[in-house]
């Protein structure tokens, strides 16, 4: 089954459902899950979208030292996705401030078998000895990551320690060895490689990047005019 996620706070719901729609029309995802904090979404949503109040989770400590005012508790919900959906073997992670413009289908073929995750490397933060890669878009093994208790491992890391980029930062320290690149053409921003007609643009850091066209091209489509 081809699954995706998001998640993000209230505030974030409107670039959630943009973002997913772009997805929807680019892909043949079966479902996508929004994380949410309330339980009912304010707009109208097809079925294949659910969504998951997780306002009560307890993965996370309100002490944890990954919450503060730049980072909130949701943002460290991906360190929780073996977890929070036991019955799936892998899922696609995407930030809320991702466009998808090409058909992204074979994302869902990566040879996953024995990493914990595919994603696009960050040039800068990545040495000949280490990668580090960006997580707006991440293909996560979620199998393995339970099997292996990474996910155990994560989560009792990020209550604990104190990452200057939360989860991402975390992910990449312990997983290390077991990541898989993937051409910068699934996660274009300004810190991944640069490349010609991306599949998936993310505005990473970029401010008024909702006004851009191609943004308010997918935002004014129905669910209707995509599926």
């Amino acid at each position: 089954m081809k699954a995706a996620v998001y998640a993000g706070t209230r505030n974030l719901y409107s670039d959630m459902t943009t973002a997913a729609k772009s997805l929807a029309m680019h892909s043949n995802v079966d479902v996508v899950y929004f994380l949410i904090e309330d339980s009912k979404f304010p707009e109208r949503l097809p079925d294949y979208v659910q969504c998951l109040d997780v306002s009560g989770q307890k993965y996370f400590s309100k002490n944890s030292p990954n919450i503060y005012k730049l980072w909130t508790w949701m943002v460290l919900m991906r360190a929780a996705l073996p977890k929070i959906f036991p019955e799936l073997d892998r899922i696609l992670s995407l930030d809320v401030d991702t466009i998808v413009n090409y058909n992204i289908d074979e994302l869902w073929d990566l040879p996953l078998g024995d990493v914990y995750l595919a994603g696009v490397l960050e040039p800068l933060k990545s040495v000949r000895s280490s990668i580090y890669v960006n997580m707006g878009v991440a293909m996560f093994n979620l199998e393995k990551l339970r099997n292996d208790r990474m996910d155990d491992k994560i989560i009792r890391s990020l209550n604990r320690d104190r990452f200057r980029f939360a989860e991402q930062d975390c992910i990449n320290l312990l997983c290390q060895r077991s990541i898989l690149t993937i051409p910068s053409t699934y996660n274009a921003n300004r810190f991944t490689e640069p490349c010609e007609d991306p599949k998936i643009i993310h505005f990473a850091a970029e401010s008024d990047w909702k006004k851009l066209p191609i943004v308010q091209s997918y935002k004014v489509l129905s669910w209707d005019e995509i599926r």
